[in-house]
């Protein structure tokens, strides 16, 4: 940020000045033959102003010139910082201010994006909303600090560790990053175009996603639900073993292949896939050229690690092998896509889209927002990765036309709920709760009666679903 770079020199000069004035002053006064600390108490009375002697040699002239320039700088600096915090304060009473704190890069991502942010560098101020971009335990320090000048306020809380955006404790909001941009990778770049084949039928697909961490999980997660139109089977090259390991159970249901050895050894399904999605973050020009080396036919979305701005791209494109289609080369710049407070509003906006665009009422919306507050986790990720079911409808009636009938959404449907519920490890079970025969699910085993193919549930199992489905198609109706 040029700013915070441009506060950095100026500190750097002025830390430079004192140290400047100080060698000049001392050792100019001592050879004129005054002791030590006569000398260093002299010299420190030039940034008084107060030293009226005349210079005795061309060091103590300089150092007195150098002793004024400094003190008259940091008299500035101070006036400046007071004004800055007043400044601040009165951003800050203005309503749906944020106030950031943390110094890093996600920091300066963040008022990048959001230009009337306030940056916490100046010291804590009201504001309505309080954006938490250090490390966590500094983030909950921090809580614990001002708890009482929190109290109403909306806090968002950076974490890699909690459940994610739609997770809340009283006002504390935790978000990760790469769970907003994995959501929103889907929404740039889906597959939409790919969907059916020339019969109607869902199409088969291939998805290579080369780095893993927690950017590739959550890019996989939301693959799942956003992409449940088609038969999309997900390769994985990266460490994802422990991810493996906590999964095994359910990777052949969600047609997951993870593989040992790197992508090069499996040339074979990189040539078959559909997309592939550079996750990995370190030596990526160097991934990119040699994945184009292999074919320029291959379709590559990189979530940038650095700027991937037209010349790069340009450059990247003139593979030595020769030239790729301009298409098939797409940076994604993911820790812009998730570092606004837009993106932090996200699960709100969701919410409220019925009332906000003057939709027909929806019961579903209405039902979560009254419940909201006494849903588990698990139960709002549920609950609104249906929500946005509406915005894939409309994208594949648009190009889809008559394909996408009632009956084509009930699958889509029924995809996603078997997606979510076996991604988290659930499992089928006629009768999940033999104690509540008339319970659906078993919370505490993660056992749900609905796991399982469109055809073998009842009448009364579908209908439920089919309920969801005509609210989705209710949201079209002004």
């Amino acid at each position: 940020m040029r700013k915070e770079k441009a506060r950095k020199i100026y500190m750097f000069v002025l830390n430079g000045l004192l140290v400047a004035a100080l060698l000049c002053g001392v050792i100019g006064l001592m050879i004129a033959h005054e002791k030590f600390t006569d000398a260093l108490f002299h010299t420190l009375m030039m940034f008084t102003m107060a030293y009226f002697w005349d210079p005795v040699n061309v060091l103590v002239d300089i150092a007195r010139y150098l002793a004024a320039i400094f003190t008259f700088s940091a008299i500035l600096t101070i006036v400046f910082g007071a004004f800055q915090i007043l400044l601040d304060r009165i951003r800050g009473s203005k309503k749906g201010s944020t106030f950031v704190y943390g110094d890093n890069e996600m920091t300066k991502n963040f008022l990048e994006n959001n230009r009337k942010a306030i940056h916490g560098i100046n010291g804590f101020v009201e504001a309505d909303n309080y954006v938490l971009l250090d490390s966590e335990e500094n983030n909950l320090t921090f809580c614990m600090d001002h708890r009482d000048e929190l109290q109403g306020k909306r806090i968002f809380l950076q974490t890699e560790n909690l459940p994610g955006v739609y997770f809340s404790e009283g006002n504390v909001r935790a978000f990760s990053p790469a769970e907003l941009a994995g959501r929103k990778f889907w929404e740039r770049y889906d597959l939409i175009n790919q969907a059916y084949d020339e019969n109607g039928r869902p199409r088969k697909l291939d998805v290579s996603l080369i780095g893993w961490g927690k950017l590739g999980e959550e890019i996989l997660f939301f693959g799942l639900m956003a992409n449940s139109f088609a038969d999309v089977t997900y390769h994985i090259f990266g460490d994802s073993h422990v991810f493996e390991k906590l999964h095994e159970d359910h990777l052949d249901q969600l047609q997951i292949k993870a593989y040992e050895t790197d992508w090069y050894d499996h040339i074979d399904v990189i040539k078959k896939s559909d997309m592939i999605i550079i996750a990995e973050q370190e030596n990526q020009l160097n991934l990119i050229t040699n994945l184009f080396l292999v074919s320029a036919e291959l379709r590559v979305v990189v979530c940038a690690s650095f700027r991937g701005d037209q010349q790069n791209k340009n450059i990247l494109l003139s593979n030595r092998a020769g030239l790729v289609p301009e298409n098939n080369l797409t940076f994604y710049n993911w820790q812009k896509a998730s570092q606004s407070l837009d993106a932090l509003l996200g699960e709100e906006k969701l919410l409220k889209k019925d009332v906000e665009e003057g939709i027909a009422q929806q019961k579903l919306r209405r039902k979560i927002r009254e419940d909201w507050a006494s849903l588990d986790t698990f139960k709002r990720y549920a609950y609104l990765n249906l929500l946005d079911l509406h915005q894939v409808y409309d994208k594949l009636k648009k190009k889809w036309g008559d394909i996408v009938t009632e009956e084509e959404l009930l699958r889509i449907l029924h995809t996603r709920v078997l997606h979510y519920y076996w991604f988290n490890n659930w499992d089928y079970s006629p009768l999940p709760d033999p104690e509540h025969p008339e319970k659906d699910e078993n919370i505490t085993k993660r056992l749900q009666r609905r796991l399982r193919p469109l055809e073998e549930m009842s009448d009364a199992e579908i209908d439920l679903e089919r309920r969801i489905v005509k609210d989705v198609l209710a949201s079209f109706e002004k």
